[in-house]
């Protein structure tokens, strides 16, 4: 009997330990699931796995509308001054890009008209409005509001709404940082910014409430995020900020978790990206190579699929596990346990 007993212990302890190599396996690399010749160069994109499109944004002249169903290229939007950046609605249902149009360094003056363009995924069409301030980067808050970021030195953020028909109304204004880029985490609510071009770097945050800015903090003036710089990035989940290769809890921008080997371009939960490899974002292990160098990545809403883009290619990759569900370990362990209570009782 204790030799049987025995074997059930053994089956137990396999089962976990089959569970513990499973759940390690399910944090590897992306798999490869097709290339496409790309139809032009990209700096920046984003991707809707909802509407099968793709967006490519090239240095400033154009953004590209790919569709990955077809894969094939079924639009060119072209800038009035210069695409500066892009960023998809939380719903998924708008693409927002900023159109800027330069401004007198050192006076933060527009030079040219800045705009705000607005793509609808679901009708594929195109609709555009001048901004009365600096708009250099931006954050897609919901369908009809975005956060725009200034270009100049030390830069404000507002709130503008997508307005009536005689262009976009601003609803709030506030003090960032130098230069740098921003984040927002339509959950929480919660705006990052990490600043660039400034010897002290750091990262802020403040939150949304409703139309208006508050509760502001800092990572401090040669403080916690010194290590950092280079990109700003937020983990698809919401859990992590990236300010280069400085991973920090993004409910506590003070809480340093780690340092990855290179800059973090794209993280879900999981997994974090930088331009030469792979990593583990919950432990900072290297996991490989995509096997080419790349600044341009865009994920999916829900972090299954994973785009690049690199020497004239665009490179997809699904970010699901094919783990196997337990079941049939976990019948082998319940059934020897039954057999053996079987003979056990047959046997008296």
């Amino acid at each position: 009997m204790k030799r049987q007993w025995g074997f059930v212990f053994l089956c137990i302890v396999s089962f976990f330990g089959w569970f513990e190599a499973s759940y390690a396996e399910m944090v590897s690399m992306p798999t490869l699931k097709g290339t496409y010749a790309a139809p032009g160069a990209a700096s920046q994109m984003e991707f809707s796995k909802q509407h099968n499109l793709l967006f490519m944004r090239n240095s400033g002249s154009a953004i590209r509308v790919f569709d990955v169903s077809t894969g094939s290229q079924i639009g060119v939007r072209l800038a009035n001054q210069n695409f500066t950046d892009i960023d998809l609605t939380p719903d998924g249902q708008y693409l927002y890009a900023a159109d800027w149009g330069q401004v007198s360094i050192g006076y933060g003056t527009l030079v040219n008209p800045h705009y705000v363009q607005r793509f609808n995924l679901a009708t594929r069409q195109w609709e555009v409005k001048q901004s009365t301030v600096d708009t250099f980067r931006l954050e897609a808050v919901d369908a009809d509001r975005v956060l725009l970021l200034e270009s100049d030195q030390w830069v404000d953020i507002s709130l503008a709404s997508w307005g009536n028909a005689a262009g976009m109304t601003n609803l709030s204004r506030t003090s960032a940082d130098y230069y740098g880029d921003i984040e927002f985490d339509p959950v929480t609510g919660r705006i990052y910014h990490g600043n660039s071009g400034s010897s002290s770097r750091e990262i802020s945050a403040m939150r949304l409430n409703g139309n208006a800015f508050g509760s502001y903090s800092s990572s401090g003036t040669y403080g916690s995020a010194q290590n950092g710089g280079g990109t700003s990035t937020l983990s698809l989940d919401g859990e992590r900020f990236y300010y280069g290769a400085l991973q920090v809890e993004a409910l506590d921008i003070t809480n340093s978790i780690r340092t990855f080997p290179s800059p973090i371009y794209a993280a879900t939960a999981d997994l974090a990206f930088g331009q030469n490899g792979v990593y583990d974002a919950k432990t900072g292990a290297t996991l490989g190579s995509l096997g080419y160098t790349s600044t341009v990545f865009a994920l999916d809403e829900a972090g299954q699929e994973l785009w690049t883009y690199a020497n004239n290619t665009l490179y997809n990759y699904s970010l699901v596990s094919s783990v196997p569900e337990p079941n049939g370990l976990l019948l082998v362990v319940i059934g020897s346990i039954s057999l053996l209570n079987h003979r056990r009782r047959t046997s008296k």
